[in-house]
């Protein structure tokens, strides 16, 4: 999925593993493709979806604005920020033995 939305391409979701229904109804949610609302999609369902995000201009929309914002995190620098500042609030954590 990463790799569709930092390439401003559509999304199409089927749930396969347990959880991943959460994933496909964000991308349904948020305009960023369709939410195929089954596991076993058929190839015609696929096709469809393909199409609709291809053609319609929402999709488009909404995955080049997410491009954009995935484009301006710094996502390394940020897992940094935070992992430091865990660590320093565990340091200042008072050690019980």
């Amino acid at each position: 999925m990463d790799f569709d939305l930092i390439h401003v391409l559509g999304e199409r979701a089927a749930e396969y593993y347990e959880g991943k229904n959460e994933v496909c109804a964000r991308i349904g949610y948020f305009n960023c493709g369709i939410n195929l609302n089954t596991e076993t999609p058929t190839a015609e369902k696929i096709r469809d979806a393909m199409e609709k995000v291809r053609t319609n201009t929402v999709y488009k929309t909404a995955v080049t604005n997410l491009s954009k914002a995935l484009h301006a995190e710094n996502s390394n620098e940020k897992c940094i920020s935070y992992i430091l500042e865990l660590l320093d609030k565990k340091a200042a954590e008072p050690q019980v033995r």
